[in-house]
């Protein structure tokens, strides 16, 4: 594998569509997997409206 994409938010927060909440934990895994997947030499690219860490500072 030598690219991967995260987007976030994907038809979340959004409320034309009548899903105004955030999950709470896609950003998180997201990071946590980009640590992960960098380390072994694959480029990521996140894509996203901001990034969300509830509880983390």
């Amino acid at each position: 594998m030598e690219s991967v994409a995260y987007v976030l938010c994907a038809g979340s927060r959004d409320t034309e569509v009548g899903k105004p909440y955030c999950s709470r934990v896609c950003c998180l895994y997201a990071l946590k997997q980009t640590q992960l997947l960098r380390d072994r030499g694959v480029g990521v690219w996140i894509h996203y409206i901001d990034i969300r860490a509830p509880g983390r500072r």
